[in-house]
């Protein structure tokens, strides 16, 4: 080879890059959704959406390729959501205008008479059942620390406790069938009323929970173009497709949807404009119009049934892998009589097999069968809980003592202590009660046997446990439940949730009447003649018919059917119990587990075989094998627990846990361990007219008008028709970057961050009164704050000002400026602290994005995009940290959900010491709320007593997660040349599916110049041993391992080609000779 110019893409730039965009020979696996929304035509309202799950898609990998699998967070941060369990978010006004004038907020806690000392509805409502509050609530013996917080204001007799306001990042989870508008009669459409949606069975519960969820799970391929590109380059590249706009859209009102625009009364009117990105979209959410409580008694009847539901369609769970591995743990060995069509067994339940006697060292039997995929199933819920060690924080303690004297939060009443860890224990949940007392509807199915009409013979009396009624003497109509036989009655004029369980009879032929003796007592008056229904039951059949329609746990949006006045409400929350864990069997799988030598199944299961019957043969059994767990346990050879079992599981006093209790992940807003939110939006009810909030509505000008300053129509009602236009909200990441520094990249702003603003961080106007009222002597208006140059600066907060502009029910009520005389200070105004948010907390995001999977396995790492970039696969598949937790130095270089916060500095200490106004002092002290005695006029003595936590606003960027390699540059140092040139050569190597030609030399990228590597004169030469004629030949350009090079056709190779010739002088010599030899020939 004489010379080669080689050009590839990039090639001869400095501190370039290369990416082959070759496969890296392997699959990956992935799983996503994909939603399908439909749109109204014109205005653009969402009207339904169907939600498909991708499981396990296999992507060939490439190194310039990567496929990304975001998940959606919203954080805790006092705007665009509400705790769960709610039955609804409508609050409503309280006593308004009470004297001939009222201040502004300005005027906030003005105690005279005429004056509301709070801004208007629906600010200033308490939170309370009237509002969709659910109560009562779960005992706080029970409940996990820092889940959730006791709001201090409510309209409740008893404490109201919330979802905890921190600024914690809840993950996104959307609903696999959804109508997302009002449809007028849609009947019990849990899933949307979706052909192939699953709805309960019998409607044995009414509960958003039971919707089937996904995990907001979206696949973002990304891809570098292959060759040589500069960092720099990459990084913006990769920046555009995180940021790139993937669609725009207008939501328009139009009068009457049916009709064209001229037709109607008023124009058309654009009400908001929607423009998303690949990681910030907007989702569907609750609103004021469209959750009111009172819904809930309605949905039997389908009305207002899909505008309820449709509030519920993003749900956001704290621990996510909790719900999602949890709800698999749910199953039965089988259903036998009534089938079973819940989809997945999710809610029901699993139950235990035989009663439990809380003695030391029982197993719990559960109905599950001992298979290696339902111990997967299992195992993948208790590894799941190693993510969330802060659960056992509930009752480990810092020293001995075994329970909590001190009063502070702890799970149960000191039956777990600081020895019961996550690395010895696991946790499940179970009911409190028997399966009857917890299920909603009769236990009655229509079509189990024949149903027997009588009537009553005597006089029954409300609460009597005995009843008697006609008999015709008949042995066949002799109610006494035996053998395999139950009896049910139901009275038919009392409500249906009244059927109660006959437990023994007595006949008397003569008089042909029979007396039965029931499980209790009805709840009404009973006259002589009335009907009466008997409902013969096989014990198996009643059994499986309550397995069948009773949920695990409870959120309590309807009574069940033996407690119609609801008055063991507190008894249907499931609780917590812990069971023994060896985790040095954490992936071991036992065909003969056994307790005594420390031997668990995935570190938790044994398994005890029972001789069943065969369902078409009672007499003939077959031994099946079940899974054990072992709430009970003591210290014995290898284990590291003693562990006694829950005694708050017997929620009666009955001294034992009946067969068929109901155990496992209860995935219910109320349980523990599992707190939730809805996205809300607030513009609805934004604070517009001296402190009031008129509803945001539509109005449009009617044709006709003379000028522009006649009167408009409102339109769509009271509420101006505005719900379905602001049932959306986002979430996600803004402003996600790559970062190219010089030497390394890095990956910032995965959230979305908080900015300043007029009034603070979170925008709101700076409402104030510029005089002081008193009776006689009133007068009020808005002043606002001027707007800081430097508006719009990315900050985090501390102690946050609530947002005016839009209503969350998360931190009501709302509180306003106190105007205070200090003695002889004179006046001001100071913004009092909403204790509905957590004090001297960070606030640096509103949402943001996981990225849950980046694309490849730890195998294929380093050879794909993320490794030449430099980042390595540890920093992105740490163990130990988890969703909840912020990124900070300690855990940036081992995430395990790469995300982002705020840069939180040590040098910012500084500023978080401020006067009452939230103006740093920039001490070396530490800060602390600040204390005043208020007083409402112009007084010389001391009034109450207000503690203020100045409102503190930090500039901050997003913390960089920078690579911890450098990149690299170049992936192979030299490209080979082959060519048929020579038919046979030494040098060899290389993938010989893709070439057989030799190597016949090498060009190294060592001299880049302009567009092209260079190689210069070979001193290898090659030797052609026999007559060849050369009328063409081939050439292709290769990396050394074979495959064809990433160049381009401006490539050149030069061969020299030298033919030996010997050279004579003697020319007459030489021509007689060839003369001589053809005469010879002769």
């Amino acid at each position: 080879m004489y010379s080669g110019f080689i050009s590839e893409r990039g090639a001869g730039s400095l501190k370039t890059i290369e990416l082959k965009g070759k496969s890296l020979g392997k699959k990956k696996k992935f799983t996503y959704i994909t939603e399908d929304t439909t749109y109204e035509p014109i205005s653009k309202i969402p009207l339904w959406s169907v939600v498909t799950q991708v499981i396990d898609e296999e992507i060939e990998l490439k190194d310039n390729e990567a496929n990304l699998i975001l998940n959606y967070y919203k954080n805790t941060n006092g705007t665009g959501y509400i705790g769960l369990p709610r039955m609804g978010a409508s609050f409503t006004p309280v006593a308004e205008n009470q004297g001939t004038a009222k201040p502004p907020p300005g005027g906030g806690s003005i105690a005279e008479p005429g004056f509301n000392p709070l801004p208007s509805v629906p600010y200033n409502v308490a939170d309370g059942s009237t509002n969709g509050y659910i109560s009562p609530i779960p005992s706080f013996d029970f409940m996990i620390k820092n889940d959730y917080q006791v709001c201090v204001y409510n309209a409740l007799t008893d404490r109201c406790v919330k979802v905890k306001n921190d600024n914690t990042k809840f993950t996104l989870f959307i609903s696999q069938y959804s109508l997302l508008n009002y449809v007028d009669g849609q009947g019990w459409t849990i899933n949307g009323g979706f052909d192939n949606a699953n709805e309960p069975v019998d409607n044995w519960t009414i509960a958003p929970e039971y919707r089937h969820y996904y995990v907001y799970r979206q696949k973002l391929p990304i891809k570098v173009d292959k060759g040589f590109n500069s960092a720099q380059f990459i990084a913006d590249d990769l920046t555009k497709k995180l940021q790139g706009v993937i669609s725009e859209r207008k939501q328009i009102y139009r009068e009457n949807m049916n009709e064209k625009e001229t037709a109607n009364d008023t124009i058309d009117k654009v009400i908001n404009k929607i423009v998303e990105s690949e990681t910030y979209k907007t989702f569907n959410c609750a609103t004021q119009g469209y959750w009111d409580p009172d819904d809930v008694a309605n949905i039997g009847t389908g009305e207002y049934l899909s505008t309820w539901y449709n509030n519920y369609q993003v749900v956001g769970w704290k621990r996510p892998e909790l719900y999602e591995t949890g709800q698999f743990v749910n199953m039965n060995a089988q259903a036998v009589g009534t089938e079973l069509t819940t989809a997945d067994n999710r809610l029901l339940g699993s139950t235990i097999r035989q009663q439990y006697n809380f003695t030391q060292d029982e197993p719990l039997r559960t109905n599950i069968p001992y298979t290696k995929d339902n111990l997967l199933k299992l195992k993948a819920f208790i590894d799941s809980q190693s993510l969330y060690p802060e659960i056992w924080e509930s009752w480990n303690d810092d020293d001995d003592t075994p329970f909590d004297t001190a009063g502070q939060v702890t799970y149960g009443t000191g039956q777990y202590n600081h020895n019961h860890t996550v690395n010895n224990t696991r946790f499940f949940h179970m009911n409190v009660i028997p399966n009857i007392d917890m299920i909603e509807i009769v236990p009655s199915p229509d079509d189990t046997g024949t149903i027997v009409n009588t009537v009553v013979e005597s006089p029954y009396t409300s609460g009597s446990t005995s009843i008697t009624i006609f008999w015709n003497g008949d042995d066949e109509y002799f109610f006494n439940p035996a053998g395999t036989i139950y009896q049910q009655i139901r009275i038919e004029y009392v409500p249906l949730n009244e059927s109660l369980t006959v437990i023994s009879a007595t006949g008397d032929s003569i008089n042909q009447t029979q007396t039965l003796t029931l499980s209790g007592g009805f709840t009404s008056n009973i006259a002589q003649g009335n009907g009466v229904k008997i409902y013969p039951l096989t014990k198996a059949l009643y059994q499986d018919y309550l397995n069948d329609r009773t949920s695990l746990g409870s959120s309590l949006y309807r009574p069940t059917h033996a407690d119609p006045t609801r008055i063991n409400d507190h008894l249907r929350y499931s609780k917590l119990f812990l069971v023994y864990y060896n985790p040095a069997d954490k992936d071991i799988y036992y065909d003969k587990p056994d307790i005594d030598k420390n031997k668990l199944s995935y570190g938790c299961f044994t398994k005890e075989s029972f001789d069943l019957p065969v369902p078409e043969d009672p007499s003939i059994t077959i031994t099946a094998d079940f899974i054990n767990i072992h709430p009970s346990v003591r210290i014995v050879s290898g284990q590291s627990v003693d562990l006694t079992p829950a005694d708050w599981l017997d929620g009666i006093s009955s001294g034992f846990i009946e067969a068929n209790r109901k155990f496992g992940y209860d995935m219910h807003f109320t349980a523990c361990c599992n707190p939730a939110i809805v996205l809300y939006n607030g513009k609805e009810v934004p604070i517009n007219y001296y402190g009031e909030s008129i509803i945001n509505g539509i109005t449009s000008p009617i044709y006709g008008d003379t000028d522009n300053n006649s009167n408009s129509t409102r339109t769509g009602g009271e509420d101006g028709g505005m719900s379905e236009f602001v049932s959306r909200r986002y979430v996600g990441a803004d402003n996600p970057s790559f970062i190219w520094d010089g030497e390394h990249f890095g990956i910032s702003d995965l959230h979305t961050g908080e900015n300043l603003s007029s009034r603070s961080a979170d925008g709101g106007r700076y409402i104030t009164s510029t005089t002081i009222p008193a009776p006689g002597n009133i007068a009020h208006h808005y002043t606002s704050s001027a707007v800081p140059d430097d508006s719009g600066d990315p900050v985090y907060i501390i102690n946050p000002f609530q947002n005016l502009d839009e209503f969350c029910p998360a931190i009501v009520p709302y509180l306003e400026q106190v105007n205070i005389y200090n003695k002889d200070a004179g006046p001001f105004n100071l913004n009092d602290f909403n204790l509905n948010y957590t004090p001297f907390t960070v606030y640096d995001s509103k949402s943001g994005i996981f990225l849950e999977d980046m694309g490849y396995d730890e195998d294929t790492w380093d050879d794909g995009l993320w490794g030449i970039m430099g980042f390595t696969y540890e920093q992105f598949n740490g163990d130990n940290n988890t969703r909840i937790l912020r990124v900070d130095n300690n855990n940036i270089k081992s995430l395990k959900y790469p995300t982002t916060n705020a840069d939180i500095k040590v040098t910012n200490t500084k500023n978080w010491d401020t006067n009452e106004n939230g103006i740093p002092h920039f001490s070396d002290n530490v800060p602390t709320p600040i204390s005043f005695y208020k007083n409402a006029s112009d007084r010389s003595y001391a009034g109450d007593f207000i503690q203020i936590y100045p409102n503190i606003n930090v500039k901050t960027s997003s913390i960089q997660l920078r690579a911890e390699n450098f990149p690299t540059s170049m992936i192979k140092g030299y490209y080979t040349i082959r060519s048929d040139i020579v038919p046979q050569s030494v040098f060899v190597g290389g993938r010989s599916n893709i070439t057989n030609m030799p190597i016949v030399g090498t060009i190294t990228k060592e001299n880049p110049q302009a567009d092209y590597f260079f190689a210069g004169e070979s001193n290898i030469e090659f030797t052609i041993g026999k007559p060849t004629k050369l009328s063409s030949i081939t050439v292709s350009i290769h990396d050394p391992d074979g495959s064809y090079a990433n160049v381009n056709n401006s490539s050149s190779v030069l061969f020299k080609i030298q033919r030996q010739m010997n050279v004579s002088f003697n020319v007459i010599g030489d021509i007689l000779q060839q003369k001589n030899s053809k005469k010879s020939k002769l």
